[in-house]
């Protein structure tokens, strides 16, 4: 009966994987956009077509594909006006520069990009925002902090200045195209900046930084009427929705989407929304479980190593890195190449198995490939960009090779246990070779190849035993099996059992 069940639940647990890959990726990117058409009653020709496509949550590699999937849908369907409805405390620090770049690089010259900060945009949130060509803010809303944080093992630190210069250069240049004040954008970057809001009569209020207010002339500063400080020196600018419209980063308050279509033009505002599809959410769900399904894979390859021929195990580890890669494909974190190494590693783990005798360079190789295939995968970017060469590209490294590294260790954790305890197990003991203790020493072996072996027959396994391979007993090769452990080869053992043709050998204990 077991040998009947282990293809059965092979079989059906392939089938289930490719049904998984298929529904998913069917409904990624294919979601129909519903046309409603140009809204009615606009003020003008400014804008003729609105759609909505919101960003909430964590900023990172799936929210930043997603995102970029349902705008080109949008521009797709006729949209003039992209209205991002944001909502998110912050996120990875390299996906914000690559959404902020999507937005101003490529969207821009496209379409008019509005981003309604609903309830707070922080950190990464906040650099996504200034990239578009207008904010609105909620009535809650909040906007700024964007000070770049590390994570390490004396806890959260401050990013330091050769990570917070290129991204106040963003700063600057999103403000700059803007009309954003240049000093206030910076200050929500880095605490060390004081900025003073510099009134003069008859003129708009400017916002200097305090350093440079020091090197204005004595003319220069004698026209001033007022003069106050808006950032101190050691605070980082967050601001209130009241504030962010004062200072000139939002054009408005709205308090909901028919006052935000009255400030864009429209006399009835009903926006069609494009959010996320259902196979875009499972994704980023299965993807909250990378690394789990890296230690999942590890450990049933490990069992495969453990059982005779191939079946269960093997299936479901190579099951378990299709769900890694094609996954972290969707998100936008795996490449080809990545997935090919480890293919590669696979086929010449299976050539060690079933082809070359003992544990050699195929099998050495083709683990190392699995490895570096499955770290590359967590690591987001193509060939050229592996190696970290920016801080923030470091951090992302060292976070992925944390995760990998535990993902490792608790395989290799539970391998141990599994190798120590499982034989030993009720019911259990089942999914690895054993072999009954009973009258071991009283059994004797009919002849094979013309010898007869007794329980003790002393011999040298000639492959290593994982577990059936071949030895040397009383001179003669045959095909043998251990009880479920692991055996290299040229180790010294002995004969436990034979049934049959069936030899059972252990590691000799003396």
């Amino acid at each position: 009966m077991r040998r009947l069940l282990r293809p059965t639940a092979s079989l059906v647990l392939a089938v289930a994987t490719v049904a998984l890959f298929s529904v998913a990726s069917t409904g990624v990117g294919q979601e129909p956009t519903s046309d409603a058409g140009p809204p009615a009653g606009a003020k003008d020709d400014r804008f003729r077509k609105a759609i909505a496509v919101p960003v909430t949550g964590e900023i990172n590699d799936w929210n930043l594909t997603t995102f970029k999937r349902r705008a080109e849908d949008a521009i797709a369907a006729g949209a003039d006006l992209l209205v991002v409805p944001l909502d998110t405390p912050g996120g990875e620090l390299g996906a914000a520069f690559k959404f902020g770049d999507y937005v101003f690089n490529d969207l821009r010259p496209r379409v008019h990009v509005a981003f309604h900060v609903t309830r707070m945009a922080l950190s990464a949130g906040a650099l996504i925002a200034l990239s578009g060509n207008q904010i609105y803010m909620g009535p809650g809303g909040t906007i700024g902090d964007c000070q770049p944080i590390l994570m390490g093992a004396g806890g959260i630190t401050e990013g330091p200045e050769k990570i917070q210069s290129p991204i106040r250069a963003v700063f600057r240049k999103y403000a700059e195209a803007n009309g954003y004040p240049l000093a206030l954008a910076e200050s929500m970057v880095s605490p060390g900046i004081e900025v003073l809001a510099i009134e003069a009569d008859g003129a708009p209020i400017q916002y200097v930084r305090r350093k440079d207010f020091d090197d204005w002339s004595d003319e220069r500063k004698a026209g001033i009427a007022r003069k106050r400080v808006v950032v101190a020196e050691g605070e980082l600018l967050t601001m209130t929705a009241g504030e962010a419209t004062r200072y000139g980063f939002a054009a408005a308050v709205v308090q909901d989407d028919a006052e935000l279509g009255m400030h864009l033009g429209f006399d009835r505002f009903e926006p069609t929304e494009i959010a996320p599809t259902w196979s875009e959410t499972l994704v980023r769900d299965i993807q909250a479980y990378s690394m789990l399904w890296i230690l999942l894979g590890l450990l049933c390859l490990y069992l495969e190593f453990k059982t005779p021929g191939f079946g269960f195990f093997g299936i479901s580890g190579i099951a378990a890195f299709s769900v890694y890669f094609f996954i972290g494909y969707l998100s936008g974190l795996s490449e080809y190449w990545e997935i090919a190494i480890a293919g590669v590693g696979v086929l010449l783990i299976g050539l060690e198995i079933f082809v070359v005798p003992g544990f050699g360079i195929p099998g050495a190789l083709g683990i190392g490939c699995v490895l570096v295939g499955l770290f590359a995968g967590a690591i987001p970017g193509d060939l050229g960009n592996v190696v970290p060469t920016t801080p923030w590209e470091t951090e992302t490294f060292e976070a992925a090779l944390w995760k990998f590294a535990l993902a490792v260790l608790g395989a290799t954790g539970i391998a141990i246990a599994i190798a120590r305890f499982l034989p030993n197990i009720p019911l259990l003991n089942r999914l690895v070779l054993t072999v009954p203790e009973a009258d071991v020493a009283t059994r004797t072996v009919q002849p094979q190849r013309g010898v007869t072996l007794a329980p003790g027959a002393a011999g040298v396994a000639l492959t290593a035993l994982r577990p059936a391979g071949a030895a040397t007993l009383d001179g003669t090769r045959f095909d043998v099996v251990t009880r479920g452990e692991f055996v290299e080869a040229e180790t010294p053992i002995e004969v436990v059992r034979v049934e049959g043709n069936r030899i059972v050998v252990r590691e000799a204990t003396s």
